[in-house]
């Protein structure tokens, strides 16, 4: 395996599925954070790392694929990788291989650092990343590593689904809402969520704004072509926006 690319193995547990016993959008999303982070501190550029210097890692896009069923109690290799930053930009792959070498999930993301202080996005000058860009990787399951959402999405009004109140358990270690909860609150805002004959086979989530305890969050739904459309909201403006694309369960697609 290439020196660049980290890699664990990984099982799933029954809560990190639904009632059909389909894996969980927020379950991926907290595996890949977590690889990534156990990556950037083999850096020296992890959490308690980045906060010696005022400073926190941020996630503003992911996006990834379902390419096969994932089950309860079977092994996967899960492995991340760095791109090449790109100013205040730093993407970051994923992939999810089965015991027969078969790739599972493939997944994007674009991080940033952020000032604790001055809560905003900061190009990180002071802080020493040469060991991120010794390791960046050109490998890419894309063919960009952008990720694209319409601003349309950003102010559709739709149909009303959900009002959320952040609550303590919900809060990650820079006092705002975890982005794993943001996916299961757009999850629950699809209005045929329960409906067994659909899997999911791509999920990407946009996060516009972070959420403080106490904070309310709306949610809206639309149907934008072949996407399921969830945009959440606070008085003074957005939060995130969700698009799910389904399969049916005998769709090869």
């Amino acid at each position: 395996m290439n020196g660049n690319i980290f890699e664990q193995e990984v099982t799933f547990n029954y809560s990190d599925f639904d009632v059909h016993d389909k894996i969980l959008p927020s379950t991926l999303l907290r595996v890949c954070q977590d690889i990534a982070s156990k990556h950037s501190e083999t850096l020296n550029i992890g959490y308690l790392d980045l906060l010696a210097h005022g400073a926190l890692w941020i996630i503003s896009k992911i996006s990834f694929n379902i390419l096969g069923k994932i089950e309860y109690g079977k092994k996967y290799i899960l492995r991340t990788w760095a791109h090449k930053r790109r100013l205040i930009y730093f993407p970051r792959e994923y992939e999810m291989i089965d015991e027969n070498g078969n790739k599972i999930m493939v997944g994007i993301s674009l991080w940033h650092i952020f000032s604790k202080e001055e809560r905003r996005i900061i190009n990180p000058t002071f802080i020493d990343l040469s060991k991120l860009n010794d390791v960046s990787e050109s490998f890419s399951n894309f063919a960009q590593t952008n990720i694209d959402f319409g601003k349309e999405l950003e102010t559709f009004v739709g149909e009303k689904r959900l009002t959320h109140e952040v609550t303590y358990s919900e809060l990650d270690h820079n006092y705002h809402m975890n982005n794993t909860r943001y996916a299961d609150l757009a999850l629950n805002s699809l209005p045929d969520v329960m409906d067994e004959r659909k899997t999911l086979c791509e999920c990407k989530i946009l996060f516009i704004n972070e959420c403080a305890i106490g904070d309310n969050i709306y949610t809206s739904y639309m149907k934008d072509n072949e996407y399921q459309v969830v945009r959440g909201y606070k008085d003074d403006g957005n939060v995130f926006v969700a698009c799910f694309k389904y399969k049916e369960d005998n769709d090869e697609r």
